[in-house]
């Protein structure tokens, strides 16, 4: 089952009701959604993170003086759509501002689908999931990213406290702990063991909420 690959087909009706609910995020998604976050959103370029990750890592190999160190950890999320938990992306929707009626409105979208098992082209058994996104659906790249605004608000407070001191590429600038990439994940900070440990329970807490997992 590690292999498997769901394939959502979806009648004309559902696909009218994604548009219309897609439509309606993407004008929303700039006001709730943190500009490390490139991947998905209208009138951001993924080629802008592409940039500041090239800066980052030039700092940090040509870096000649002063005691820290930094690094940079690249993070793959396990089948990053399957594994989304419908709890965590209902609470997600309530915190980033969104009211009950349309909350109500995209959970019951998400929890209408069904899938079948087709062995030899004979259908075997119905399964209802209980989680994930559909893949290739319009709704489910901007319901992802506001998923991962779980992640976000975790590394942004850790930075905020002074747990994560993350990376500046100048004196008036702000720290970066991370960049994101969709599905992907390039976490910054000092190379010692307390930001490490802080990072492993960062990412230990969201894979906890959401239900994903890190790619080994």
């Amino acid at each position: 089952m590690a292999q498997l690959r769901t394939i959502a087909i979806c009648n004309t009706v559902a696909k009218i009701i994604a548009k219309t609910m897609a439509f309606h995020l993407r004008k929303v998604m700039p006001t709730i959604i943190s500009d490390t976050q490139s991947a998905f959103m209208p009138h951001r370029l993924t080629t802008d993170n592409i940039l500041l990750t090239y800066e980052v890592h030039h700092d940090i190999k040509h870096k000649k003086s002063g005691k820290e160190y930094f690094m940079s950890i690249k993070l793959d999320m396990l089948k990053a759509y399957d594994r989304i938990g419908w709890n965590f992306l209902c609470i997600m929707l309530i915190r980033v501002g969104y009211s009950s009626h349309w909350v109500t409105l995209i959970m019951n979208y998400m929890e209408s689908v069904t899938y079948s098992l087709l062995i030899f082209g004979d259908q075997v058994i119905y399964i209802t999931p209980g989680r994930g996104l559909r893949q290739g659906d319009l709704l489910s790249s901007y319901l992802f990213i506001i998923c991962t605004k779980g992640l976000i608000s975790l590394l942004k407070e850790a930075c905020s406290t002074g747990e994560l001191k993350g990376i500046k590429l100048g004196p008036s600038l702000d720290p970066m702990t991370h960049l994101i990439f969709a599905d992907e994940t390039l976490l910054l900070g000092c190379a010692t063991l307390s930001e490490t440990s802080k990072f492993k329970s960062i990412l230990d807490t969201y894979e906890s909420w959401s239900g994903q997992l890190m790619n080994a």
